[in-house]
Order: C-alpha cells, then structure tokens, then sequence
C-alpha cells in the first residue's frame, strides 16, 4: 500500500515527515484518457539534513513504484541554520489499472 512506501522511506532515511497527504487526481486526467499507468498524487514534505533528502529521493527512485516529481521545492531550516533542509514534493505513484 501506499502509506507503508512512504512510512518506509521516511524510517530508512531518517527524514522527518512534516507533511504527508494524498491530493485529487479526478482534475489531472481527462474524461476519456486511457493510459498505461493510473496516476495517485501526494504532497509530500521531509526535514532531514542534505545526505538524509538525497538518500529518501534515492528511496522515491528506486523503489517498489514507479514515482513522477511534478513540483519539487527546497528551503534552509530558517533562523536556527540548524542545518537541516525541508523538501517539498508533489509527486505521483503510478500503478497499473
């Protein structure tokens, strides 16, 4: 399911979930468009330092799904430059129908 593959990327890597739901896609597809693989979106942020956000996009890349990056956003930790980074994502795991 869904959840566990991000609850595993999310514990393999050490990230800290900040947010994690699943969005609308009925608005993304046309009535009428058949296609290989039936898009599930979610947004998607993690906290970690840099090696931890590349390790969970590495995660995202080779995982058990097949997994598109529609937006993706990249900010400093704010005023503590405690070093960690929050990557914001928006993101669908295609799946077949």
């Amino acid at each position: 399911n869904n959840t566990q593959f991000f609850n595993k990327a999310f514990a393999d890597t050490g990230v800290k979930q900040v947010d994690f739901r699943q969005a609308t896609t009925a608005a993304n597809m046309p009535k009428g468009t058949k296609t290989a693989f039936i898009p599930v979106s979610f947004n998607v942020a993690v906290q970690g330092t840099f090696p931890q956000i590349l390790d969970f996009l590495h995660q995202l890349e080779g995982g058990t799904h097949y997994c598109r990056v529609l937006t993706a956003g990249l900010s400093v930790g704010g005023a503590t430059r405690s070093g960690l980074l929050t990557l914001s994502l928006t993101l669908e795991l295609l799946g077949l129908p």
